[in-house]
């Protein structure tokens, strides 16, 4: 099963800059998925809805 890396105490596992790409990269996809499943709600369109 699995296989894998073995890690050290102390052992880096990415950089900070490949850590914050990786960031980047999730918040991105996870914006484009909220607008493609209808999410993300205009707050003026939300509050005509709601009167």
């Amino acid at each position: 099963y699995g296989g894998g890396r073995t890690i050290r105490p102390g052992q880096v596992l990415e950089s900070a800059e490949d850590k914050a790409a990786k960031e980047a990269q999730t918040r991105k996809l996870l914006s484009e998925y909220k607008v493609k499943m209808g999410l993300n709600i205009d707050p003026k369109t939300k509050l005509e809805c709601e009167k």
